[in-house]
């Protein structure tokens, strides 16, 4: 009989990183490869190599808070839970950090149950409507839109309690 675990422990080293990170992790993510210099990185290592990158930027358009702006696990490492723990433990350190909201967008399908049982609460779902459009057109930014994706929208809300919630 073989036994083993669907999702093993794995123990994670989180820290801060340059932009320049991104390089080992831009083929891997779904939409546009750029990334803003300003961005605040962090990096998950495991056993020192970097697997999962995440960045967060300020609001672009003036509003007082931060969103995810890119989250990558390399391939060898997804579906593991590495993604979420990043994603959560950056939040938890980011808001507590700046107090101001974290939001991320997104239409990967592996994080569209994340407010079930996370600290993260869904705030909106759906097809985005042309609304913004034009500033997006003026901005050059148009090519990222989500008109023709499916996305869900969240909010960290670190005092979000769930039934059976073992996620922090």
């Amino acid at each position: 009989m073989i036994e083993f675990s669907p999702n093993p422990k794995i123990e994670l080293k989180i820290s801060p990183c340059t932009y320049k990170l991104w390089s080992i992790f831009r083929s891997y993510h779904y939409l546009n490869t750029n990334i803003v210099k300003s961005a605040r990185c962090f990096t998950a290592l495991y056993k020192d190599k970097p697997v999962a990158f995440i960045a967060l930027i300020i609001n672009p358009y003036g509003g007082k808070y931060y969103r995810v702006s890119r989250l990558v696990v390399l391939p060898d490492y997804q579906g593991i839970g590495i993604g979420t723990k990043l994603l959560t433990a950056i939040a938890k350190y980011w808001t507590t950090k700046t107090q101001m909201p974290l939001f991320l967008i997104t239409s990967n399908p592996q994080l569209k149950q994340l407010h079930k049982r996370s600290k993260w609460a869904l705030t909106r779902y759906g097809h985005v409507g042309k609304g913004g459009l034009e500033l997006r057109l003026k901005l050059k930014t148009h090519q990222s839109t989500s008109i023709n994706r499916q996305t869900f929208s969240f909010r960290y809300n670190p005092e979000l309690i769930h039934r059976n919630n073992t996620a922090s």
